[in-house]
C-alpha cells in the first residue's frame, strides 16, 4: 500500500493500481486498497472502474462518507448528474459539515440549470468554509438569467461574494467581469468601465469586455 502510494505522488497511476491489486488480492475486503485504487483510475480519467471501486469500498464501510462524494465526482465527470446529486445527498448526510460536497453538489444542479438550488449550495459551502475559494467562484460565474433576475435583490451580497473570491484569488478574470456586470446592472457606469478595462488588462483580446465597453460608449 505505501508503495502504491509513492508511486502516485510520482504520478506513476498504473504501476500504483497494479500495487493495489496485490493488496486487495491479499486482503478481499481491504476498504482502504479499493479507495486508494479508486483514486488513481479518477486520475487516469477511467471514472467507470473508479466507480466500480468505490462501489466495493461502500459496501464495506457503508458510513464513509468521502467514497459517495468522490463517486459523485466520478458521475459528474460523465455527467450521470442525478446520480452525482445522489452520492452528494448521502455524503452532506453523513458529514452534514462537508463544504465541499455542498460546492460539488451546487456544481451540479447549475449544470441542470437548477440556479436556485446551486446558489444555496455555493452559499451553504461558503457558511461551512468562509475561505472557500471555488464556491466564491462558482457563484461569481453564475451569469444565467435567473441570476439577472436574482441580483436586483442580492446585489450587495453579490458584490461581496466577488470581491472576497478576488482577495482570495487575484488574478480570476471571471470575477471581475462578474463586477463589471453587477455594477452595470446597478446603473454604476464608471464602476462598471472600472471593472471592464481592468479585465482587459489581463487579457487585451477578451471579447465579453470588449462588448461591454462598446455597449457602455467607452471602448
Amino acid at each position: 500500500m505505501s508503495r502504491g502510494t509513492g508511486y502516485v505522488n510520482l504520478g506513476e497511476y498504473e504501476r500504483a493500481i497494479e500495487d493495489y491489486d496485490k493488496a486487495i488480492q491479499l486482503a478481499p475486503n481491504f476498504a482502504l486498497a479499493y479507495s486508494r485504487r479508486a483514486d488513481a483510475f479518477i486520475d487516469l480519467g477511467q471514472y467507470e472502474r473508479a466507480i466500480e471501486n468505490y462501489k466495493q469500498v461502500i459496501e464495506l464501510a457503508p458510513n464513509y462518507a468521502l467514497a459517495y462524494g468522490k463517486r459523485a465526482d466520478s458521475y459528474k465527470y460523465i455527467g450521470q448528474w442525478e446520480r452525482a446529486i445522489e452520492d452528494y445527498d448521502q455524503t452532506i448526510r453523513l458529514d452534514p459539515n462537508s463544504a465541499g460536497a455542498y460546492n460539488n453538489r451546487g456544481a451540479v444542479y447549475k449544470s441542470l440549470g437548477q440556479d436556485v438550488s446551486a446558489i444555496q449550495d455555493f452559499e451553504q459551502a461558503i457558511r461551512l468554509a468562509p475561505d472557500f475559494i471555488w464556491a466564491y467562484k462558482n457563484l461569481c460565474d453564475m451569469k444565467t438569467d435567473y441570476l439577472s433576475l436574482y441580483l436586483t435583490e442580492r446585489q450587495d451580497e453579490e458584490l461581496l461574494e466577488c470581491k472576497r473570491a478576488l482577495q482570495l484569488s487575484p488574478d480570476y478574470l471571471q470575477a471581475i467581469l462578474s463586477l463589471g456586470d453587477i455594477y452595470e446592472n446597478m446603473g454604476d457606469r464608471e464602476k462598471a468601465i472600472k471593472e471592464y478595462r481592468q479585465a482587459l488588462e489581463f487579457d487585451p483580446d477578451l471579447q465579453d469586455a470588449k462588448d461591454a465597453l462598446e455597449r457602455l460608449g467607452a471602448l
